[in-house]
């Protein structure tokens, strides 16, 4: 058997996380823990390995093309495509690698189009806005009308929340986190940390004022057999680091920059949408 993770099942399953979890069944770990890592990694983000002597140019098995290609190449290309697809999401990634040894073809477009909406989901449902109260259930990144989120994780345990307008706040703490060892400041400030299930309530913020979520975060190693092949994972939270031993062509897991406790920042411009 092999093992390939489709970015179309991946999308699936967190997106039913997702939203089973705003119906009130908390799955947001487990959409947490699927979108950093196997989402995250599905993504080609560099192409320079299909060009730097790591891609094999293997003709591809017969059994393994669709006849449609077979038959009808006016609808082939070679211009580009590579670069053209940058931003597309893996048809076929194992467990350490961006593309599966076992399978020719590198991409399908079922995959793109499932893990670009998948990305608007993440960003529309990681928080929710509703009669003054703003509710954060994914700790990433994301500019809004209410409040921003910079979110060191996994580089460290740490979210900062700039509101932009008063608001009653509270955030999702996620479950490898150990409550007793949250802090909280606001505006520079130690507040009391109080508890709603995993949601830390951490009240009133003024306009202007940040809302800092402090708390420890650890690595782990765990053995994993797959299909005959041991690995061995190294997780900073619920974020896989590195993978051993790497894949073949673009390997994927290679976070060394997570482990530093630095937090790494890219200057980017951000649009907020009126709804």
């Amino acid at each position: 058997l092999n093992f390939e993770a489709e970015t179309c099942e991946v999308v699936d399953m967190t997106m039913n996380a997702i939203y089973l979890s705003q119906l009130g069944h908390d799955y947001w770990d487990d959409a947490d823990r699927w979108i950093r890592n196997q989402f995250a990694e599905n993504q080609l983000t560099w192409i320079d390995w299909v060009t730097d002597g790591h891609w094999n140019h293997r003709k591809p098995r017969a059994e393994n093309i669709d006849n449609r290609m077979k038959e009808d190449y006016k609808w082939a290309t070679t211009d580009r495509v590579a670069e053209r697809n940058l931003g597309g999401f893996a048809g076929w990634g194992p467990i350490n690698d961006w593309h599966s040894e076992h399978i020719a073809l590198g991409i399908q477009g079922c995959c793109t189009g499932s893990g670009a909406r998948l990305l608007y989901i993440i960003w529309k449902n990681m928080l929710e806005y509703g009669d003054g109260k703003l509710k954060l259930h994914l700790l990433f990144n994301r500019a809004s009308k209410w409040a921003d989120i910079d979110s060191h994780i996994p580089f460290k345990g740490q979210v900062d929340i700039h509101a932009r307008k008063k608001t009653d706040l509270s955030v999702r703490i996620p479950h490898w986190v150990d409550l007793d060892e949250v802090t909280l400041l606001v505006n520079g400030k130690s507040r009391e940390t109080v508890f709603d299930g995993r949601y830390l309530q951490i009240g009133k913020v003024k306009k202007g004022r940040v809302a800092s979520v402090n708390f420890p975060i650890r690595e782990r190693t765990e053995k994993l057999s797959l299909h005959g092949k041991d690995y061995t994972l190294v997780i900073r939270g619920s974020s896989v680091v590195s993978i051993n031993p790497p894949g073949n062509y673009c390997p994927t897991y290679l976070r060394g920059h997570y482990r530093t406790g630095e937090t790494l920042w890219k200057n980017v411009a951000r649009f907020i949408p009126d709804n």
